[in-house]
This record gives C-alpha cells, sequence and structure tokens, in this order.
C-alpha cells in the first residue's frame, strides 16, 4: 500500500466518523488537560515561592558555625569550633560574599545629655544587696529598702535603659529594615548609631523627647557598655549545650561614649519585633565598640586571639547561595541557609505533589483504554467489507495492521492537543483571574509585590507538554493493538462471502 492511498483512507475514516474520534479521545483530552494543568499549577506556584523567598533578606544571609571534623552528628551535641577574626576576615573573600560578621550580643546602657554622668554600671555593682532583694520582696518592703538605700531602684530604671544589641553586616541590617528606614542608608562609624524610633517597651522617642523619627535624626546620645560578648580563645572548643553555660563577664567601669544618631528605623506601625529578633535589635553600631567591650574586661587581651561561635555571611545575591555553601563545606565550615532549607523543602513537596498528580491523570488513561478498544473493535466489524476488498485488492496484513494502529494513535494525538489546549485556556482564564481579584485589592497588591510578586502565569515547559504527549501515544498506541491485529486476520474471502 503507497503512503498516499495509506493517508487518504486514514483521513476519511476520521472525517466521516469525526464525533467517534471526539468522543473516543474524551478520556485522553480531560487526562492531559488534568495533568498538564495541575503540574502547570505546581510548577508556577513553586516558582511564586522560590521568588517570595529569594526577594527577602534572609536569602542573601549564611550562617557559619566550624566544627571538628566540618559535621553536624545528630545523634551527638555537636562540637563548635571558635572562629578567629583574621579567619573571619578570610570568609569575606569567598566570591559571592559581600561582607561578614561575628553575630553576637553586646549589652549597654543608653544615657541623654541630661543623665550621661550617670555611673550605671558602678551604682548597680554598688547596689548589689538591694538589687538582689527587690526580686524576693513585695512592693512595701522594695519601698523601704530603697528609702534606706543611697540609690534608688527608680532612680537607676530612669537613669540606665539597658539595651541588647546583635552585631551583623549592615547591609543585612538595611535590608530588613528598609521599608522603615529614615536617614543615612550607610553604615554608621564610630561615633554613629542607628537606633529605632520606639523601641517598644523601651519607648526611645519619649525619652529622647521627641514626637517623630526625622526630629530623632542627629540628636546626641551616650551608652555605657556593660556587658562585652561572648568570646573564647580562636580554636577552643566546646560542646554547644555548654555554649550558653559559658559565663559573660560584666563590666565594672562606668564611661559614657557620644553617639549621634543618623539613621532611624521607624518602627511604630510595628509590634515591637522584627525579623533580626526584638524591638532592641533595632539598634546598630560600628563593632568596634564590640571590641572596646572585650577590653575594658581584659586590658592585656590580644583581639587577634578571640574568636566567635556565629559567623553571618551575607551574600551579593542569593544566586552566589550553592556555590558559598560548597566553598565553605570544603573548607570545613558547617554552614545553614534559611532561603536554601525552605526552598528544597517547597521543592520536595510540590514535587511530590506533582507525581500523584500526574499518578491521577495516568489512572484516568488507563480508563480510557478500554473504551478506545471497545470502540475500535466496533470500528473493525464496521469494517470487514472494507477490510476484504483492500486484501483483494493486494493490501498485506501490515497495511491493515499499520492502519488501525495510526487511527488508534490519532486519537492519542488528537486528545492531546484538545487537551493541552483546554489547559493552556484554563492557564490564561486562571492569570485574569489573578489579575481581577487579586490584584485590584490594593492591600493584597501591596503585600506580593513585597514578595515581588506582580503576576501569575501558569508554566508549561517543554519537557512537561512532551510527557503527556507520550504518555498518550502509548496508550493509545496499546488500546489499538488487539483491534488492529483482529482487523489485520480478516480473510478477504470469507468477509466477502458474508457480506
Amino acid at each position: 500500500m503507497t503512503i498516499k492511498a495509506f493517508y487518504l483512507l486514514l483521513s476519511k475514516q476520521i472525517r466521516s466518523k469525526f464525533g467517534r474520534v471526539f468522543l473516543a479521545s474524551g478520556g485522553i483530552m480531560i487526562a492531559v488537560w488534568a495533568i498538564t494543568l495541575s503540574n502547570s499549577l505546581s510548577l508556577s506556584l513553586n516558582e511564586i515561592i522560590v521568588k517570595a523567598i529569594n526577594s527577602q533578606n534572609l536569602a542573601r544571609e549564611i550562617q557559619v558555625n566550624k566544627t571538628k571534623d566540618g559535621v553536624v552528628r545528630f545523634d551527638e551535641a555537636p562540637t563548635f569550633v571558635s572562629i578567629g577574626l583574621q579567619e573571619i576576615s578570610e570568609l569575606g573573600k569567598i566570591e559571592g560574599v559581600r561582607a561578614v560578621s561575628p553575630r553576637s550580643y553586646l549589652d549597654f546602657f543608653i544615657k541623654t545629655e541630661q543623665n550621661k554622668d550617670f555611673k550605671c554600671n558602678e551604682e548597680i555593682l554598688n547596689n548589689q544587696p538591694f538589687l538582689a532583694n527587690q526580686f524576693i520582696q513585695n512592693s512595701n518592703s522594695i519601698q523601704s529598702i530603697a528609702e534606706k538605700n543611697q540609690t534608688s531602684l527608680e532612680k537607676i530604671k530612669q537613669n540606665c535603659k539597658s539595651v541588647t544589641t546583635i552585631s551583623n553586616v549592615f547591609e543585612n541590617f538595611y535590608q530588613t529594615h528598609r521599608t522603615n528606614w529614615i536617614g543615612s542608608t550607610k553604615a554608621p562609624q564610630r561615633g554613629q548609631m542607628v537606633a529605632c524610633f520606639q523601641c517598644g517597651s523601651l519607648d526611645f522617642a519619649r525619652y529622647l523627647e521627641v514626637s517623630s523619627p526625622e526630629e530623632m535624626l542627629g540628636k546626641k546620645v551616650y551608652i555605657e557598655l556593660a556587658s562585652p560578648p561572648l568570646i573564647t580563645k580562636a580554636g577552643d572548643q566546646v560542646s554547644v549545650i555548654n555554649i550558653n553555660r559559658i559565663p559573660r563577664q560584666k563590666i565594672t567601669q562606668s564611661s559614657s561614649v557620644e553617639l549621634v544618631i543618623v539613621s532611624v528605623v521607624d518602627d511604630r506601625n510595628s509590634d515591637g519585633f522584627t525579623l533580626t529578633g526584638g524591638a532592641n535589635n533595632n539598634f546598630f553600631i560600628d563593632f568596634s565598640y564590640y571590641l572596646d567591650a572585650i577590653k575594658l574586661t581584659d586590658p592585656t587581651i590580644n583581639l587577634n586571639e578571640i574568636g566567635f561561635w556565629d559567623v553571618v555571611i551575607f551574600l551579593e545575591d542569593y544566586t552566589y547561595i550553592d556555590s558559598v555553601l560548597s566553598s565553605l563545606k570544603n573548607k570545613g565550615y558547617f554552614a545553614t541557609s534559611i532561603a536554601r532549607i525552605l526552598i528544597n523543602s517547597v521543592d520536595t513537596l510540590l514535587t511530590i505533589q506533582r507525581v500523584v498528580l500526574f499518578g491521577f491523570g495516568v489512572i484516568i488513561l488507563t480508563a480510557s483504554v478500554f473504551g478506545i478498544v471497545a470502540i475500535m473493535i466496533i470500528s473493525v466489524l464496521e469494517r470487514k467489507k472494507e477490510i476484504g476488498i483492500l486484501k483483494s485488492m493486494g493490501a498485506r496484513d501490515g497495511d491493515i495492521f499499520n492502519l488501525f494502529l495510526a487511527e488508534s494513535s490519532f486519537l492519542g494525538l488528537f486528545g492531546w492537543l484538545v487537551g493541552t489546549g483546554l489547559s493552556y485556556l484554563s492557564s490564561i482564564l486562571i492569570s485574569q483571574a489573578f489579575r481581577i481579584f487579586v490584584l485590584q485589592n490594593e492591600n493584597w497588591k501591596t503585600n506580593l509585590q513585597n514578595f515581588n510578586i506582580t503576576s501569575f502565569a501558569l508554566l508549561s515547559p517543554w519537557w512537561l507538554l512532551l510527557s503527556t504527549l507520550a504518555v498518550s501515544l502509548f496508550f493509545t498506541l496499546i488500546s489499538g493493538i488487539y483491534p488492529a491485529i483482529k482487523a489485520a486476520r480478516q480473510n478477504p474471502i470469507d468477509v466477502l462471502r458474508s457480506e
């Protein structure tokens, strides 16, 4: 049989029985539509979630610790190694790293021009018995004790505003608060400070007697260092469960340092807490003050020999996450990226979802096999005369087999085309619905823009389309094998005699 004759016979059957072809491929259409749409939704959600994560400051942050062998075992408490300042500086030379900083706590008292000479450390040290007793006496007893003390508890509270802040990379800090930022966007130098406006219970604005964040700019404040960061000698090892048991030393000297507020974080619309862990962390000062606090506890200490347990790395761009994590691992560090953990978790969950939904589509395809087989057998019975004539004219069994198999395969191709078209139409409708019902709401629109989400378009990658095409053709080919064999085995003499 020639190719032209083959094509004419196939096209004639499809045109004359198009309604049957459409119904026979209905299961394929629904399965392809369901598989393509569900997987497109899953892929699009994955992309949006990853985009939302990467739009946040945490996507560029990596926490670095050093363990004895570069790994953390969960069957025992890991042993951390203290990282020296010189070693921390070398981490900043890794490609893709913008800045690096130890992450540690610093306690200080914050004062104004009026009480800058009040010696918080010395007053607290001199009143230790009184301050200890206040926790075990009732209010009347506290008052009586206070009256007998040279410096009352109320006076210490009024003059010594205690603040705990955390060292960090400035850009990391700035990016976290940039939507509420007022003033200079450069890292504060010595003699400068970034401060929160209200600072939760600290009520810093009232303490400075200002009514707006702009009014706070240029104000002078004074700090008195109270407790240094938790440090050890570089290279020292300690179990992670014992780190918090290491006592933090207390500074006994009282000396006020003048700072000028050059930037303000407007936290009036917040609940007093931020992504960095609380209102007090809205203060930012130069890291040299952390070192000053260490020197105040031990003037003879060699700063080149000290080390820190935690180090934070801030990346040029989140695309460097994998390469920097790999580099840190090769250097023997234990590095953690919250963004990478979240992205991997989301990707795993959505991959499982795609597999499950694809499985349901395959079930639909399997069910459609029986319908296609039944319709193809009916087609064979209806065309017995045509088969007999073709064979009497010289058509071989293989030609008849290929003709019916091609007709069966067409059902898969046609169903795939219609199903894919339906999925694209559904994608357009979903995108339009997102634009009309979601983006028209200004609050939702603003919140989504904070996560760099401005639209929602479904993804249909080429591999997904090829997968559904391959699966459709596979199932329809299987469906057509038995009817095709039945047609090819028809005896032309018996067929024509019966007719």
